[in-house]
Parts: structure tokens; C-alpha cells; sequence
């Protein structure tokens, strides 16, 4: 079994993107049934292994536990590894057999505790638990904590990280214990840890020759120096050095390197794959993309390069439009004609339904909540209205248009259409975002709305006949109830024969194997960096601009 090939697959398929559902059966619901065929062998192991761990129930103690998670662990190992495996070799996993052997050692201080319990304790026990590589006796470079240099001495010694936290550490707010209660037994107060820090900087400030060093900036903003730091800096200020703290001259060195003789800046992308590999289908959400950066577009549809999403990630803003969309379609399928009085009541029972199967955490749900009840108000007020001049009403109807001579097909899903007494159709577009002006849709940037017309006219909606468009809406979703609207787009006819000609002037010029895919041609943001300018290296060309100007 390829463990560490199936490990990236099973990471790729369900733990990247928001967080599944909790166990192995819950990674296995989150998987395509290409994916849960492919990773079969490592779930089965999985499962196999970690079964004695947990099919326990009721609360057991620490030592039990500890000696369960070990044989669950060294049942995958071996699985995975054969028999032995790397399991406890080299520092990391010796550090963790000392780990689970300490859990024995303090059974009797600790009540039995249920499987959940434990793991949030084994979880911090961890954190608390720092692994370095040994250094071999040949190495020139040791890195070590202040605990491990406190006994040794070497010719340079480099103080890194000075700034706060850090140096000292803050210690942590103790939820149990406080001050008196820690002086009552004995134990030793918070501030301890900064006398200890203190005194291990002052060690190390012993050496012969010694280099302080600290990060300007961190997590993209401005460090602040450590407490101990400034008071050195204004200590030799005081002595008469009026800069304070000498320079190093390694800070001059590395800012030598990155300035060269003559910056010749990158040339701007322009990839020209063979017109059989270009793509001869495309939905119209995709257009706009190949209208405003046909290069990220290339990356995207031709090489098919996506960036990865963070592991346990945050419920997106495209999310909660996918959760409006769902709502709303149900709503519509559901009531197709007449609206029920109760129709706000009815929408936030929908809502409720949709949250609780796409699993929407709870402190997700209280932000979006409040936003989706103005929303479901605002709805419940406008659409008898509007449905006063309608037939029926049809939710997220897949259509496709053939552009026959140029063998391209454009396919779309309308989030609503409306039929009117009239038999016409209006083409309704949900929006939970931005939302595009007339003169972005009269200019083709954002064409997904006068396509869909397109495909309307002629009649490649399913079930729905060639009709009139007599409308192309947008439907603002917003968080605020008065912030919600649904604007019509000027001089909608004219706008649908505009898009649809400048798409078969975009096909007609992309046939020929010249024409290449060049970056952000009609960036509406044009300094904005995204993945795919990244991969374009913009910056560097926006750099010379600037230089330029």
C-alpha cells in the first residue's frame, strides 16, 4: 500500500476546503465514489487499526486510554509500514513513547475521562512538547532553546527572535488556578517564566561574541522588539553610542543581494497552445475570466491548475451564495406560482434545513444568520408583486447554446426565470456579492447575464421554448434588508446581441494558433494580486511601471 501517495489523496479529496464530518465515517461521506474507491485501502487500515481505540465507551483513565491510542497507532504503523516501522525512531517519536509513558505515570491524579476528553488533553500535553533534531558532532550550526544552551558555550552565539512575545513568553492565563490559589500549593507563580527567560538571555549574553537578532515585521505587520531589546538599545545610548546597538553588517549583506546591477523585469506571459487543446465548451461564469485575464484562464481551463484550499477551512463567501442559492431554489420549486402568506416563515425554515446539511458550523451560522433574515424578509415582500404578472416561476434551469459554424457550445444555468402572462421571459441572476454595472455588461466584462439572454432567444433552456426576453434582472442579496434590490439592465436586447457578438469575435480570434493567452488584458483592479497573477509574475511588471511613471 503507497501510504504517503493515498495520504496527499485523502487530503486533497476531503480535508482541504471545510472540515468534514468528524470520524472515519465522516471523511468517507465527504468523498466522490472515484475517490472512496481509491482510497479504500487506507481507510480500511484506518479503521482496522484505531478500532479498539474507538469502540471503547464510558470513561476510562489516562493510562488505559494512553495504552489504547498506542496500540492504535502501532496497528496503523504496521499496516502501513510493515512490521516495526518508524513509529517511535529518531526525536519526534521517542518524544511521543515518553509522551503516552508519563499518561501512565499521573493515573492517579486524573479522574477517568471520556475518549473527547482525552484527546483535547493528549492535544495539549503535545503542544507543550518541543522536537529538534540531534545535531550531529561535525555540525558547525546548533540551533537550541534556552534550556539546552544554558551548559554549553560556543565561539559565536546568535540570540534570534527578539521580539513580544516571545522574549519573555507571555504566560498563559491559568482558567483554573489563580494567583493565591497557585501560592497555596506551592506552585510557582506566572511571572517565574520571565525571570527564567531573563536570566537564560543574560547567560547568553555571556558569550564572547554575540548577534542579536529580530524580524521587522511579522504576519505582515510590525514587530515590536523585545522589552529587553529596547532596554539594551537605550543602555548603550546612555554610554555614548548614539545609534545604540551596533549594526551588523549581515543586514547589508542581505539587502546587497537583492539589489542588482540592472533589473530587467519579466516579460508578460504569452502562452499559445495548439488549437485542439483550447476549449471548444465553456460555461458562461468562465467567460468573464477569459474576457478580463485570458492567461488565468489558460492556467485554469487548459493546464487545469487550481490553487489548493486551506486544510479546515472557514466556510467562504462563495459558500454562503451557494447556501442563498439553495434556499431560494427550493422556495421556487416549492412554490412556483402562488407565494403562501407565511412566506418568510417558510423561507427561514428552508434556511434552517440547508445550514444543518451542509453542516455549517455554529459560530458560522450566528454571522450568516442575521444577514439571511433580512434577506428572507426583503424576499417575502417583493414577491407577490412580482409574481402578480407571472405564470410560473422556474429555479436553476440548465440551458446550452451551439454556435454551430465555430463547433463551440456555451452552457449556463439560470438561477431563475421568469414567465410572464405575456409569454415572455425575464432572466433572473441572484447576486450575494458585487454586483456588475450596465457599462460593464455594455463593454463585455461581464457577460454571464446577456448570454444566458442569448441562450433564452434561442431556446436552449431546458423545457422552456424559444421566447422574447423581456428582461435581464439582477438580484442583489445584500446582508442588509436595504440593501437588497433587483435592478433591471438597460437596453437589455441590445446588450444580449453585444455580448453574444463579442464572444464569436473572442472564438474567431482564439482559432488561430497565434493568438495568445496574455495576462490581466482587462483587470478591472489591475493591481490587485490573485493566484493566478502570482503565477504570472504581475508584480514585477507592475513594479517597473511604477518605476516608470
Amino acid at each position: 500500500m503507497q501510504v504517503r501517495r493515498l495520504t496527499i489523496d485523502l487530503e486533497l479529496a476531503c480535508l482541504r476546503g471545510a472540515r468534514p464530518d468528524a470520524g472515519l465515517e465522516g471523511l468517507a461521506k465527504g468523498l466522490s465514489p472515484r475517490d472512496r474507491e481509491i482510497l479504500a485501502p487506507l481507510l480500511e487500515a484506518l479503521a482496522a487499526g484505531m478500532a479498539p481505540l474507538l469502540e471503547a465507551t464510558g470513561a476510562l483513565g489516562v493510562s488505559q486510554w494512553a495504552e489504547r491510542l498506542r496500540d492504535a497507532a502501532l496497528a496503523v504503523s504496521t499496516q502501513a509500514e510493515g512490521e516495526g516501522g518508524e513509529l517511535w525512531q529518531r526525536e519526534a517519536g521517542e518524544a511521543a513513547r515518553l509522551l503516552l509513558e508519563d499518561l501512565g505515570a499521573i493515573q492517579h491524579l486524573v479522574a477517568p475521562v471520556t475518549l473527547d476528553a482525552f484527546a483535547t488533553m493528549f492535544c495539549m500535553l503535545m503542544d507543550g512538547v518541543a522536537v529538534r533534531e540531534a545535531n550531529p558532532d561535525t555540525a558547525r550550526l546548533v540551533i537550541l532553546g534556552p534550556l539546552e544552551a544554558r551548559l554549553q558555550s560556543f565561539d559565536v552565539v546568535i540570540l534570534s527572535g527578539l521580539n513580544e512575545p516571545g522574549w519573555p513568553d507571555v504566560p498563559a492565563v491559568d482558567g483554573w488556578l489563580n494567583r493565591p490559589m497557585r501560592q497555596g500549593l506551592g506552585m510557582n507563580l506566572p511571572e517565574r517564566r520571565i525571570g527564567q527567560s531573563a536570566h537564560d538571555f543574560c547567560q547568553a549574553l555571556g558569550a564572547s561574541r554575540v548577534i542579536l537578532t529580530r524580524a521587522a515585521k511579522e504576519e505582515g505587520g510590525l514587530a515590536k522588539p523585545s522589552r529587553w531589546l529596547v532596554r539594551l538599545d537605550t543602555l548603550a545610548k546612555a554610554l555614548g553610542q548614539e545609534n545604540g546597538i551596533a549594526q551588523h553588517p549581515a543586514l547589508n549583506w542581505a539587502q546587497q543581494l537583492d539589489v542588482p546591477a540592472k533589473i530587467i523585469p519579466g516579460q508578460a506571459p504569452q502562452p499559445k497552445p495548439p488549437v485542439p487543446a483550447r476549449p471548444r465548451k465553456l460555461a458562461v461564469t468562465h467567460i468573464e475570466q477569459w474576457v478580463r485575464d485570458p492567461y488565468a484562464f489558460y492556467v485554469r481551463h487548459i493546464l487545469r491548475l487550481r490553487p489548493l484550499d486551506p486544510i479546515d477551512a472557514d466556510p467562504t463567501a462563495g459558500e454562503r451564495g451557494t447556501f442563498i442559492h439553495t434556499v431560494l431554489e427550493r422556495f421556487v420549486r416549492a412554490y412556483p406560482k402562488a407565494v403562501p402568506g407565511d412566506a418568510a416563515a417558510i423561507l427561514l425554515q428552508l434556511g434552517r434545513e440547508v445550514m444543518t446539511e451542509h453542516r455549517i458550523a455554529p459560530a458560522i451560522a450566528a454571522l450568516w444568520w442575521p444577514r439571511f433574515e433580512a434577506i428572507a424578509s426583503w424576499i417575502a415582500t417583493i414577491e407577490p408583486e412580482r409574481r402578480a404578472h407571472l405564470t410560473h416561476v422556474l429555479p436553476e434551469v440548465e440551458g446550452a447554446l451551439m454556435l454551430g459554424d465555430l463547433k463551440f457550445q456555451v452552457t449556463a444555468k439560470a438561477d431563475r426565470l421568469e414567465v410572464g402572462r405575456d409569454g415572455t421571459l425575464a432572466i433572473v441572476d441572484y447576486k450575494t456579492g458585487a454586483i456588475p454595472s450596465d457599462p460593464q455588461m455594455q463593454s463585455g466584462l461581464s457577460p454571464q447575464l446577456p448570454l444566458e439572454g442569448a441562450i433564452a432567444q434561442a431556446g436552449g433552456f431546458n423545457g422552456v421554448e424559444a421566447r422574447a426576453v423581456r428582461a435581464l434582472i439582477i438580484m442583489k442579496l445584500a446582508g442588509k434588508r436595504a440593501d437588497c434590490l433587483a435592478r433591471p439592465a438597460k437596453d437589455h436586447l441590445q446588450l444580449i446581441q453585444r455580448n453574444l457578438e463579442g464572444l464569436i469575435r473572442r472564438i474567431r480570434a482564439y482559432d488561430d494558433p497565434e493568438q495568445p493567452y496574455e495576462s490581466r488584458t482587462q483587470v478591472q483592479f489591475g493591481r490587485i494580486m490573485d493566484d493566478y497573477a502570482y503565477i504570472a509574475r504581475a508584480a514585477e511588471r507592475f513594479q517597473d511601471e511604477a518605476e516608470g511613471d
